[in-house]
């Protein structure tokens, strides 16, 4: 049988921490109910009670989060790693978090690319998606199954950005490549479009003239 090696204070609650390196957080309450002394051995059904308790709660608290905000897979899975919650018990979180399609990381990575492409460059949302714990082969199809292009982005940024620069001047053009190249825009590609960006303000001058 496992056997409680620590019961300590933390935070308004107790870590518990057994013989088999698992460790989780139980109320008072809980350690009274199911009895819990250091140096004690658990019974297999109070374990699974316990185990049943904390799947509960950790389903609960996810479902909280998500209630406010949409998150990845890993996003959530961090979040009951902080709560200390034990391993398989997070599988079985997440688990019934994607069988009811609750969870969905290419949703996600899809939404992100539709509400952050508007001002980022796909490299820049890409990274930011990688970070959030998507997988590559997800972010690659999301891209695909949005209309999103860099230089349509790009090209809009720099519609909106560039009224607040003086072009003519050398150290504002210079802000403006360091802004667009902040946001993981190319160089090359950040030249291309200020060129189109330039001819147009062209053609529109001698027009009115």
């Amino acid at each position: 049988m496992i056997r409680v090696v620590r019961i300590e204070p933390y935070k308004n609650r107790n870590k518990v921490v057994l013989d088999n390196e698992e460790k989780f957080l139980l109320y008072k309450g809980d350690i009274r109910k199911f009895k819990l002394e250091i140096n004690q051995e658990i019974s297999k059904v109070t374990y699974n009670e316990i185990k049943q308790l904390l799947y509960e709660r950790g389903k609960e608290r996810a479902l909280y989060i998500l209630d406010k905000t949409f998150k990845t897979e890993k996003q959530i899975k961090d979040k009951l790693i902080q709560g200390m919650y034990p391993e398989d018990v997070i599988k079985r979180i997440l688990e019934f978090l994607k069988k009811y399609d609750i969870i969905n990381d290419k949703r996600y990575a899809s939404m992100y690319i539709e509400y952050k492409g508007k001002t980022r460059s796909g490299r820049q949302i890409s990274q930011d998606l990688m970070i959030k714990g998507i997988s590559k082969d997800i972010i690659s199809e999301s891209f695909e199954s949005t209309d999103y292009s860099d230089a349509d982005s790009l090209k809009k940024i720099i519609d909106k950005r560039a009224k607040r620069y003086n072009l003519d001047d050398r150290k504002d053009l210079q802000k403006l490549y360091q802004y667009l190249m902040g946001k993981g825009y190319k160089y090359s590609d950040i030249k291309n479009e200020l060129s189109e960006y330039f001819e147009h303000l062209e053609s529109q001058f001698d027009d009115e003239i």
